[in-house]
């Protein structure tokens, strides 16, 4: 490992970089699709990891690439051999619903899914819908569905 994905690791731990052959079994284009290149794939869990690894890459001039849910149409999420991904996969809470203001507070990899099933649990909606189930990672538009208010 390079001196730069050591320092990586010592941010992210075990569970937040990968550097071997399960790189390749990611996807590397929109909607889950293509084997990704990278040289690494980096997993941060909270705003604060984030932030040290950006900082690190910046002052290595070290391309950053990050993939959250996969679903972008533009193909911004295409890696190449020379560069790490910054995966938002780790960062799923949803850290605070406020019923009475209808607000929320997630980090950047909440699956819309699982906001839109906590919303419902307090009468509320959040109405983003793509027309597929985000969390399976679909590689096709798997069901349309109507958006209906309460």
């Amino acid at each position: 490992m390079s001196d730069l994905l050591d320092a990586i690791h010592k941010i992210v731990g075990d569970k937040g970089l990968i550097t071997d052959e399960r790189i390749a079994q990611r996807p590397n284009e929109s909607w889950s699709k293509g084997s990704c290149p990278a040289r690494a794939v980096i997993r941060p869990a909270s705003t604060e990891e984030v932030s040290k690894v950006l900082a690190l890459c910046h002052e290595a001039n070290q391309t950053l690439i990050p993939q959250a849910g996969m679903t972008g149409l533009a193909d911004a999420t295409k890696a190449t051999t020379s560069d790490f991904v910054l995966s938002l996969e780790r960062m799923r809470c949803i850290e605070h619903l406020d019923t009475q203001g209808a607000t929320v507070l997630v980090q950047a990899g909440v699956v819309v899914e699982d906001l839109q099933n906590a919303a419902a649990e307090q009468d509320l909606l959040f109405a983003v819908d793509w027309g597929l189930e985000v969390q399976r990672r679909s590689q096709e538009c798997s069901r349309p569905t109507l958006a209906a208010t309460k």
